[in-house]
């Protein structure tokens, strides 16, 4: 798995791997040393020396450096199953005390190994050497201060993958954003970015999904001027990357069908293909809070074979602003939106069957339902736009409900086609605005419209 995330990096110019080895839930490096931080405090997953140097050769024949991270105080509950009574033996009184005592420790030992220090946003306490790196998860006025400050910086806030944030989230921060205030010497303090990516939702069999092609939007940033902003252009070129990067052996792709034959228990996944690709993964940290799992839990729910990036549901997207720029006609991928409707509308006595038959897919019965309701408003919507007249303001406002109930994540997955939905009921509702608006104007403010209240 790591080698060939490895030859994606390189494919893509990724220059160096930040491995973090240690988290709170394992000590995942063998110490000769400290045996009892791997012995105990992995659950005997753990990669050996040899194993670690076979990776940093590996990697090093492509161009990749490779940067290991232990993580301490904070996020090391692993490393206390062996050494509890560590700061009451030192008298260190808090994990800033902590800090500072393990920053003057390590930073010896790495200079005399002629190697350089880096260390996230809270590290940057008076008396810190200048030659230690600041990676900033904070942003990228965080890095900045630090670049005024003197220190190298690299910024990986903007770029955590995990988040299951779609790549044109990813495509726009820059490391030195347009309103920056840093000098130009002080912007060479800025080295760059990083694609940040952790493991606490992902197996073997899900990993690659939650890093590519996505990681590759935020490689061509990194090494591109930040005057590149053309998002669906990026989104052209990433799919020619994700193809490419499938023949290098990525299972980012090959995985997903075979995620939904095991949760239908058959071959035939073509229903459940269709809701797959339209829903997207929670974003942040809401799976926490919406499915509830532990450690031990198995990653083989359908929230884990869904891609964080819905291509069908930007495909959708697409063609109704396409429809709405062809007010009054409203011609434009007409046919083609119906047909999706028709298709959706068609998957949901299909999907019910296949949940039926799989208790692994109980869960998203309720999407099910919400996609085939979502289908039959989009539907009524084109039909009164076709015919030009508007509904009744009991239909707009019914719908309108029906769809925020839809929005509603659901096994930890939420529909990426709502806001579309939502733009052609409001659309149909405003048929009459056009009669003193450009055609223009009036698309502007049906957007305005269909954005969701801010709660």
């Amino acid at each position: 798995m790591v080698k060939r995330n490895l030859d994606a990096m390189a494919a893509v110019k990724l220059n160096v791997l930040h491995w973090h080895l240690t988290e709170d839930q394992g000590f995942r490096v063998e110490s000769k040393k400290f045996p009892k931080l791997h012995l105990m405090g992995s659950d005997g997953l753990y990669y050996t020396q040899d194993q670690i140097r076979e990776i940093i050769d590996y990697a090093r024949a492509r161009g990749i450096r490779v940067v290991p991270e232990f993580d301490i105080p904070g996020h090391s509950t692993s490393w206390l199953v062996g050494f509890q009574a560590f700061m009451k033996e030192k008298g260190i009184k808090n994990n800033h005390a902590l800090q500072a005592y393990f920053n003057q420790r390590l930073l010896k030992i790495l200079q005399k190994h002629g190697k350089k220090m880096i260390g996230w946003d809270e590290v940057l306490q008076p008396e810190l050497p200048k030659d230690v790196v600041i990676h900033s998860w904070r942003g990228s006025a965080s890095l900045a201060e630090a670049a005024k400050k003197g220190y190298d910086g690299i910024l990986s806030a903007g770029y955590y993958i995990d988040l299951m944030y779609p790549a044109s989230d990813h495509y726009r921060p820059d490391p030195i954003p347009a309103d920056s205030t840093l000098t130009p010497e002080e912007a060479k303090h800025v080295l760059g970015g990083e694609a940040t990516m952790w493991g606490e939702w992902v197996s073997p069999e899900t990993i690659d999904s939650r890093i590519w092609p996505r990681t590759a939007a935020i490689a061509e940033r990194l090494w591109s001027p930040r005057t590149i902003v053309d998002v669906e252009d990026m989104y052209r070129r990433l799919g020619v990357i994700s193809l490419q990067l499938e023949e290098l052996g990525l299972a980012h792709k090959r995985n997903h069908d075979m995620l939904l034959r095991r949760l239908t228990r058959s071959e035939d996944i073509v229903p459940l293909r269709t809701l797959a690709s339209i829903v997207e993964p929670v974003k942040e940290y809401r799976r926490y809070q919406v499915r509830p799992q532990t450690m031990l839990s198995p990653l083989t729910g359908l929230v884990d074979a869904v891609p964080p990036d819905s291509e069908a549901a930007r495909s959708f997207t697409l063609m109704v602003d396409g429809l709405l720029s062809d007010a009054p006609r409203f011609q434009l991928y007409r046919e083609s939106i119906n047909d999706t409707f028709v298709r959706w509308r068609e998957a949901g006595p299909a999907l019910d069957a296949l949940i039926g038959r799989s208790p692994a897919l109980m869960e998203a019965k309720p999407l099910a339902d919400d996609l085939s309701q979502m289908a039959l408003i989009g539907l009524e919507s084109l039909a009164y736009l076709s015919k030009g007249v508007a509904p009744t303001t009991e239909w707009r406002d019914s719908r309108l409900a029906l769809l925020e109930q839809a929005a509603k994540p659901r096994a930890a997955l939420e529909f990426a086609i709502t806001p579309g939905v939502r733009q052609l009921v409001i659309a149909a509702a405003e048929l009459p605005r056009l009669q003193e608006m450009t055609p223009i104007e009036w698309k502007a403010n049906v957007k305005r419209l269909a954005q969701p209240a801010v709660k």
